[in-house]
């Protein structure tokens, strides 16, 4: 029997290792057809193996003590987070979203148990070293493929949707992708201290260059301070254990290089930029005045009131777009209209959590780096990978004061935890125990595979089957085709219900939106019919919780359905009166609630809710180009004149691209001279805009002023050159009429 049962320990321990060695090939993970596809593929795949491997390992921890949790530093330190997270999660606004989060950011908490119970597994199974080294090589082996990928991509090799000339390569996003490279970068760095084998060095060397580039080309400025300082850190602490003389004036020659960079490249920017350097001209780009800056500072404030609010246990994990909403800067409106991240980790802990979330995180890296110390004094780890673990550490936290994570970088970050956990319990090789099971033990294995294989398809194969058909539904509506049988998927989609209904509906609204302003093959029967749809599924929605977002984007619904019925104005009212009782700053209200009475002819109303929103006084270019079209739409000239002075009283430049476009909304509703006088507006010295200049010349000669017609069209094609044609036709024609 002793041997059925040791090969049925084997074999599980096989399984969860291979699950283990699976794990790396995450970030590969991608397949079009998929609601978001870099996203939700990756998470189902951890997820699914996390919960297998785990439900076995339960089974092996109850037979073997060998496999039980070690209880070191570490490990109380990522419990002590957990049940703070549990515990935010309990005590949320709302606890659905905390525990499941959506298809965008798939994290909240059932992310972090699963994290969690990686770092269990993985520290307990994995017990020699040369496990974990080929561990390292296979996640190597991966990031190099993906940093290949993105070569292709900056080559133009494969199609992109990077702009700007980042790559993202397999991860849907360059910071994803920067940070992935970072823990690459110093996983080759920790294997190369520990290989001897001079062909594996330079396999490692050339790995540590490719992801080098590739973390360049990234041009993720959050992760490059990272990595700056990750390496200032290795530096500084070599610096104290150096022998010879000449490394350490090596090394003191390399910090004097890096505390220089920065004001080199101050004093450089403007030639830096010019040249247009992967990376290093993004860097060279930064102020504390350009628009993502200053942006990030006030979402910086909204957190900082949020925690003021709810101290303790914070709002809940995934919640910062109510407090968002409810402490909104009118001044944000030139940004995103939503956001859900504070581009922060550690911010984004204390509101999300409370003090106790954002400690709980922070202790996480204390503890890290004061395990690191211990473990290098103790000869545990050698200096070297004692500095490199403390630079990828500090590297890993910096960078995320000015990101957000994502499930690629936590499954290395609770991975890289896991192999420190091995160092301080498991220095040595050791031998596996053997066990002398019972008969009845024997079965807990069979029992606890079953689990995870039903944990697995429980969790998962609803919400996979939702985002694939989220997007089939969305795909048919918008092209026309079978709209009876578009509706039907929909209907179907929105029924598997979980977590995904809530983006399902969002999306529903998006393309309602979409197909309602614009030129659409659907008959109006069949455009009713999925406002219908819609406004009646985000009446479930703000029933099942009223939130600042979802309530507004009800009311916008209902404002959909009075804009095609003329049937429902009270209720989409009332809908708009109650988001701003929530949220009494968030200027995007304001303008749903304009656009309803201008729908009804209430000219009296209008002009109430938009003196409303003035009062708010957002320094936003954006927000007064709106506030000019509200204006247009009810031919109220005076009124666009004062908010134009107004505007410029609070030290505002609505955009010259903002003035032509109210400037063409002007013409096309018969404003002629109030339009000359805003496209002129929108020719500011150095920039002028093509739209205005040749809406000039077709009004100077409509109205026979025939030599001003001829120079706003030259002026359009001086800075449009791909006009030359059209302009000269033009001319011809002004000069034709000229003759009559």
């Amino acid at each position: 029997m002793a041997k059925n049962e040791i090969s049925i320990e084997k074999i599980f321990l096989r399984i969860i290792k291979t699950g283990i060695f699976i794990l790396p090939f995450t970030p590969l993970v991608f397949v079009p057809g998929f609601f978001f596809p870099f996203i939700t593929l990756k998470n189902f795949v951890f997820r699914i193996v996390v919960e297998i491997i785990g439900s076995l390992w339960i089974s092996l921890a109850i037979l073997n003590k060998d496999y039980r949790p070690k209880f070191n530093k570490i490990f109380y330190a990522l419990s002590a987070f957990i049940l703070v997270g549990i515990l935010s999660t309990i005590f949320s606004v709302d606890p659905f979203r905390s525990f499941w989060s959506n298809f965008e950011r798939m994290e909240g908490l059932i992310t972090y148990l699963h994290l969690f119970w990686l770092y269990l597994v993985i520290s307990t199974v994995f017990k020699k070293e040369r496990e974990w080294i080929y561990l390292f090589f296979v996640s190597l082996g991966v990031s190099f493929f993906v940093s290949f990928y993105g070569f292709l991509e900056k080559a133009k090799v494969i199609s992109s949707l990077t702009q700007g000339g980042r790559i993202f390569s397999t991860l849907g996003n360059s910071i994803y992708l920067a940070v992935y490279l970072l823990f690459h970068i110093f996983f080759a760095a920790l294997t190369y201290v520990r290989t001897r084998e001079a062909w594996l060095k330079s396999l490692l060397l050339i790995s540590i260059a490719v992801n080098f580039v590739a973390f360049i080309f990234a041009e993720s400025r959050g992760a490059l301070i990272g990595f700056v300082a990750s390496v200032f850190l290795v530096l500084t602490l070599s610096l104290f254990v150096a022998k010879k003389t000449t490394h350490r004036y090596a090394i003191l020659v390399a910090l004097f290089i890096m505390i220089s960079a920065p004001f080199i490249l101050y004093a450089s920017r403007d030639f830096v930029r010019s040249k247009n350097i992967p990376g290093i001209s993004r860097f060279a780009s930064f102020s504390l005045q350009d628009a993502t800056t200053v942006s990030r500072l006030r979402i910086w404030r909204i957190a900082y009131t949020a925690i003021q609010e709810k101290p303790i246990f914070g709002w809940g994990l995934e919640n910062f777009q109510i407090p968002f909403a409810v402490y909104y800067n009118p001044d944000l409106f030139d940004s995103e209209p939503w956001f859900d991240r504070t581009h922060n980790v550690v911010l984004d802990w204390f509101v999300s959590a409370g003090i106790l979330g954002g400690i709980s995180y922070l202790a996480i890296f204390i503890i890290l780096l004061w395990t690191v110390f211990d473990l290098t004094r103790s000869g545990k780890l050698s200096k070297k990978e004692g500095i490199l673990a403390a630079g990828l550490a500090a590297g890993y936290l910096v960078q995320n004061l000015s990101v957000f994570d994502n499930i690629t970088s936590h499954i290395l970050f609770f991975s890289f935890l896991g192999f420190i956990t091995f160092r301080e319990t498991n220095a040595t090789d050791v031998s596996y125990k053997k066990s002398d099971y019972s008969q009845a033990e024997v079965i807990y294995p069979a029992l606890f595979l079953a689990f995870g294989l039903f944990l697995a398809i429980y969790l998962n194969a609803g919400p996979i089957m939702q985002s694939r058909s989220l997007i089939k539904s969305m795909n048919v509506v918008a092209e026309g085709k079978n709209f009876d049988k578009a509706m039907e998927d929909f209907e179907k989609t929105l029924g598997y219900g979980g977590f995904g209904v809530r983006e399902v509906r969002e999306q529903l609204l998006n393309l309602t939106n979409a197909i309602v302003s614009s030129k659409t093959n659907l008959t109006q029967e069949q455009v009713l019919r999925l406002v219908n749809l819609t406004k009646d599924e985000f009446k479930k929605e703000t029933e099942e919780y009223l939130s600042p977002k979802h309530q507004i984007l009800r009311a916008g619904a209902n404002q959909q359905y009075y804009s095609l019925t003329r049937l429902g104005y009270q209720e989409a009212l009332d809908e708009y009166q109650k988001a701003l009782e929530i949220a009494p700053k968030y200027t995007r209200t304001y303008f749903g609630l304009i656009q309803l009475y201008i729908n009804r002819n209430n000219k009296e109303k209008t002009l109430e809710t938009i003196d409303r929103v003035k009062e708010l006084k957002p320094r936003s270019g954006e927000f007064w180009r709106t506030i000019l079209a509200g204006y247009i739409l009810i031919g109220d000239e005076k009124g666009a004149l004062d908010a134009i002075k107004e505007a410029k009283d609070l030290g505002v430049a609505i955009p010259p691209d903002g003035f032509a476009a109210v400037g063409a909304q002007a013409r096309g509703r018969g404003m002629t001279d109030f339009a000359i006088l805003l496209f002129k507006e929108s020719l500011t010295p150095g920039y002028e805009t093509p739209l205005a200049l040749v809406s000039l010349a077709e009004i100077y000669a409509e109205r026979g002023e025939y030599d001003e017609a001829i120079s706003y069209a030259q002026r359009a094609k001086e800075i449009n050159p791909s006009m030359a044609e059209e302009v000269e036709k033009f001319i011809e024609s002004v000069n034709n009429a000229r003759k009559k």
